[in-house]
């Protein structure tokens, strides 16, 4: 279950909500267009992510999660994150670690196209492809 984070996923280094807000850059930086909030709907699950900066690399955190079995809505701690590892180099984001409720993870590559974000990686042999797309502000 989401909510259930194994030992290994809760001592990952993650920043805490108040360091991740000290670590969303006032000025804009090579990379940091990947800052923001991203929505993601297809025929298995609906979610809204979060890209956040902290000391120079990218964070991903969940907002809410619902497969239509589970629900998840964040907690506002270090069990929203999901995804590190992001960095960027040479014009292109760093393969990420994507981690799973159980504590395994995919390999996943990050490309931004505008307001797109397309997250790739390989699930059980198969190539699977999200478009994550930036929540417009309210």
């Amino acid at each position: 279950m989401i909510s259930n984070r194994i030992d290994e996923m809760k001592s990952k280094s993650f920043p805490s909500n108040e360091q991740d807000k000290q670590g969303t850059p006032d000025k804009i930086e090579n990379g940091d267009e990947i800052i923001g909030i991203w929505e993601m709907e297809n025929d298995y699950y609906a979610a809204i992510y979060e890209i956040v900066k902290y000391k120079g690399k990218y964070y991903g955190k969940i907002h809410y999660y619902n497969d239509g079995k589970e629900e998840y809505i964040a907690k506002g701690s270090k069990d929203d994150y999901f995804m590190e590892g992001i960095t960027f180099q040479n014009g292109k984001y760093s393969t990420a670690k994507m981690y799973m409720p159980d504590g395994s993870y995919y390999e996943a590559n990050i490309r931004l196209n505008g307001n797109e974000l397309s997250v790739s990686m390989t699930i059980q042999g198969e190539a699977y492809k999200e478009i994550w797309k930036r929540k417009k502000p309210e």
